[in-house]
C-alpha cells in the first residue's frame, strides 16, 4: 500500500515537471519573455489622456532601446534627470525626449541609426544622477548626454535630517547579491515561466500602487491633495537656508560633467531648469502650484519670485560649470514662455511644453552626431 502510494506520487511529480519543461519549451518557441521584466503602468495624465507608463529592462524609457550594448552603425543618446525627464503622465512617444528622438531619427534617416534613451526618477538629484552615471552609464555606450536638472536640490533638500559631508567615493565592485537574488537571476534565467510569474508580479504590484495613489505621485488624481497640502504650509517672502543645499548641487553638476566629459569623454548638453515660477504670478498660475520648499523647520511655502531667483542660481551654476568643461548649455527658460500653455504645475510641461524643449535641444544634438559621425568617417582623402 505504502509502496503504492509512493510510486503514485512519484509518478504525478514526473508527470507535473515533464508538464512544465514541456510548457517552458512551448513558451520559448512561442512567445518568449524578456529577462527582467518591462514596467508598465496605466493611468491618465493631466489633459486625461490615457497613458501608459513604460520602462525597458534596463530602466530607460526609450522607443527604440532594446540592448545594453549599442548595435553596430547606432548614435545612441542618453538623457538624464528627474520627473521633468522621466515624465510619468506621458506616454514615451510624448515625452521631450521621444520627440527628440523622432526628430534625430529623420534627421539622419539612410545616414545612421539613432536611438535616444531617458533615464529619470521623480525625486532624483544631481548627487542621484551622478552616482548612477558613475556605476551604470558607461555600459550602455553612450554618444551624447542630455541633462536637466535642479528642480529637486532646490526644493526638496534642506529639511530636518538634511546633512551634506560632500560626494561619497562609489567602490570599485559591488556587494555580491544574496543567496535568494541569485536564485531568482538563475530561474529568470533560464525559465520563461519564472520571467512571467516575475511579470505577473510586477503587473499586480503597479495596479495596487496606481489604485493608492503611489505609482506616480503627480498623477491628476493626486493634484488637489497635494495643492491643498501646499496652500496649508506657512508663506515666506524669502528664505535663507542653513546648511544651503546649493553647496550639494554646485559640486554635483561640477563632478558629474567631470565625470562625463573627462573620464567618458561624451559629448554632453546641459539645459537649465525652466519653471512657472515668477514675481507678480498670475492668479491662475499661482493656483496650480504644489512645490514646498524643506527648510530645518519643515517645509515652507516660499514666493514665487523668490522660487524663481534661486531657480535662476542654480541653472547659472549649471552654465559656468558647462563652459569650463566644453558642455553645450541652453537656457530653456528663455526659450518657454511662463504661461499655462507650456507648463501645468511648477516645473512639469505640458505637450506644447514638450514640443519646446525637443525642438531647443534637438539643432544642439544634430550638431554633435554630425561631429561624432565625421570623426567616425576620418579625414577626406587627398587628392
Amino acid at each position: 500500500m505504502r509502496r503504492a502510494l509512493v510510486r503514485n506520487l512519484l509518478a504525478v511529480t514526473v508527470a507535473t515537471v515533464a508538464s512544465l519543461l514541456l510548457a517552458d519549451l512551448a513558451l520559448w518557441i512561442v512567445a518568449p519573455a524578456p529577462y527582467r521584466s518591462v514596467v508598465q503602468v496605466h493611468s491618465r495624465g493631466p489633459d486625461a489622456e490615457p497613458v501608459v507608463y513604460e520602462r525597458n529592462a534596463y530602466g530607460f524609457r526609450s522607443m527604440s532601446m532594446r540592448t545594453r550594448r549599442k548595435p553596430d552603425n547606432t548614435v545612441r543618446v542618453v538623457v538624464i534627470g528627474a520627473s521633468t525627464t522621466d515624465e510619468a503622465v506621458r506616454n514615451t512617444r510624448d515625452t521631450w525626449a521621444g520627440m527628440l528622438e523622432a526628430r534625430l531619427r529623420n534627421r539622419f534617416a539612410g545616414v545612421t541609426s539613432v536611438e535616444v534613451a531617458a533615464f529619470g526618477r521623480g525625486g532624483l538629484t544631481v548627487l542621484d544622477n551622478l552616482l548612477w552615471a558613475r556605476t551604470e552609464l558607461e555600459q550602455f555606450e553612450p554618444d551624447v548626454v542630455v541633462t536637466l536638472l535642479g528642480i529637486n536640490d532646490l526644493a526638496w533638500h534642506g529639511g530636518p535630517a538634511y546633512d551634506y559631508r560632500g560626494i561619497p567615493e562609489v567602490g570599485a565592485t559591488r556587494a555580491s547579491p544574496g543567496l535568494g537574488a541569485r536564485v531568482k537571476h538563475s530561474c529568470q534565467l533560464v525559465s520563461q515561466l519564472c520571467r512571467r510569474i516575475r511579470l505577473l508580479r510586477v503587473r499586480l504590484v503597479t495596479d495596487a500602487a496606481l489604485r493608492e495613489g503611489r505609482a506616480i505621485p503627480w498623477d491628476r488624481e493626486n493634484f488637489p491633495r497635494l495643492r491643498e497640502e501646499y496652500r496649508a504650509l506657512p508663506p515666506i517672502d524669502s528664505l535663507a537656508r542653513d546648511p544651503d543645499p546649493f553647496v550639494e548641487f554646485s559640486d554635483g553638476i561640477e563632478a558629474l560633467l567631470e565625470l562625463l566629459r573627462k573620464r567618458l569623454d561624451v559629448e554632453t548638453v546641459v539645459m537649465g531648469q525652466p519653471v512657472l515660477w515668477q514675481a507678480g504670478i498670475p492668479p491662475e498660475q499661482r493656483d496650480v502650484l504644489w512645490f514646498s520648499v524643506a527648510t530645518p523647520g519643515g517645509p515652507v511655502r516660499p514666493s514665487p519670485g523668490w522660487l524663481e531667483a534661486e531657480m535662476a542660481r542654480y541653472n547659472a551654476r549649471q552654465e559656468a560649470v558647462s563652459a569650463r568643461f566644453g558642455a553645450a548649455y541652453i537656457n530653456l527658460g528663455a526659450m518657454i514662455p511662463q504661461t499655462l500653455e507650456y507648463f501645468y504645475d511648477d516645473c512639469h510641461f505640458t505637450r506644447a511644453g514638450d514640443e519646446l524643449v525637443a525642438a531647443a535641444v534637438a539643432p544642439v544634438v544634430e550638431s554633435m552626431i554630425s561631429r561624432i559621425l565625421g570623426r567616425a568617417a576620418g579625414p577626406a582623402p587627398a587628392r
